[in-house]
């Protein structure tokens, strides 16, 4: 515990350095050529609120963002992106993603992706076409974030701790890191267990940037724009390295048939839920016809002209810092 204490300790100082040298000019960044990236980012909200999930960054934030990419690299679509796989000769190209299929999607980087001219590609599931008009992992962040009733599940008990996580009271293991192995049906057991007036927050419209889906209509007119590429990103937002091949298939399918039908567009690219899959999903996954697939990390040794990893965006940390690692690759 203290050795993982002073590593994070060392690395804030080395992160607060990095950012003095760079923001007072003392130290440039070098953008290399020949290199490429595809940014994985899934909202936007109006303030860059990470106490209620990591995944949002501001649209303040994220159109500065846009304007730095715009003047300093090669912008491309996740298509212009694979044609790029082979080449020896290019600029430093980024490809950008959303996943999860946010109404914020819509409201806030769509208009932002028209004013730039930059394409983004945005991968998105079949839960509304399901009859729920959110992810499960959503409603559990938003329950957990507004109220603090510890409750009773399946024989275990949960409690919030000081930095507003549910632990499993009798091994302090994260509800959240046990809702990310689980399937649908345990998600969806584990909401009704949830204490009640967990689902207050759908009245508080403050909140309606972390939850709300787009709606068919918006789906349609988002992919009806030339900067816009709509995406798999599974039926109910599984992660299909749990689940058996055939399961994980037909998920796919029916999110592929779903936005297929709802954009009248042929579909063929897909993001994995979590990042996870394995290599014999991969196989599979080319038999349904799809011809680029996305990860955030190599999980094996597969590599080959249809699976590319993507780096994620983190919001916790200053633009030099993030444009640092950008540049780098990683976050080591």
């Amino acid at each position: 515990m203290l050795k993982k204490i002073l590593q994070k300790s060392h690395r804030k100082s080395t992160e607060l350095n990095r950012h003095f040298l760079y923001s007072s000019k003392l130290k440039k960044h070098h953008i290399p050529y020949n290199q490429k990236r595809i940014l994985c980012y899934h909202g936007l909200d109006l303030k860059g609120n990470t106490q209620i999930s990591s995944k949002f960054i501001s649209k303040v934030y994220f159109e500065q963002q846009l304007i730095y990419f715009k003047q300093h690299f090669n912008v491309v679509s996740l298509s212009e992106y694979k044609k790029l796989h082979h080449s020896t000769e290019h600029p430093f190209s980024i490809a950008i993603t959303f996943d999860d299929g946010y109404k914020n999607n819509f409201k806030y980087v769509l208009p932002l992706l028209e004013k730039y001219q930059i394409p983004a590609t945005f991968f998105i599931t079949g839960i509304t076409e399901l009859g729920y008009d959110m992810l499960w992992g959503d409603l559990f962040d938003l329950a957990f974030h507004t109220q603090s009733t510890p409750f009773e599940f399946e024989g275990e008990h949960y409690k919030k701790n000081f930095r507003g996580q549910y632990l499993r009271t009798n091994d302090q293991t994260p509800l959240k890191q046990l809702i990310h192995s689980y399937d649908f049906a345990f998600k969806k057991h584990l909401a009704s267990h949830l204490p009640p007036g967990s689902n207050q927050f759908k009245n508080m419209r403050q909140y309606d940037d972390y939850w709300q889906q787009m709606s068919k209509s918006e789906i349609q007119q988002l992919a009806q724009s030339p900067y816009a590429q709509i995406g798999v990103h599974g039926w109910y937002h599984n992660n299909l390295a749990k689940v058996s091949i055939q399961n994980a298939l037909e998920d796919l399918k029916q999110c592929k048939t779903f936005l297929e039908n709802t954009t009248q567009q042929s579909i063929n690219e897909l993001a994995f839920p979590y990042g996870q899959y394995t290599d014999a999903l991969i196989g599979a996954c080319k038999t349904i016809g799809f011809q680029t697939m996305l990860a955030l990390d190599y999980l094996s040794d597969l590599r080959d002209d249809t699976l590319f990893e993507r780096f994620g965006m983190n919001p916790f940390i200053s633009w030099q810092n993030q444009l640092h690692y950008l540049l780098k690759g990683n976050y080591q």
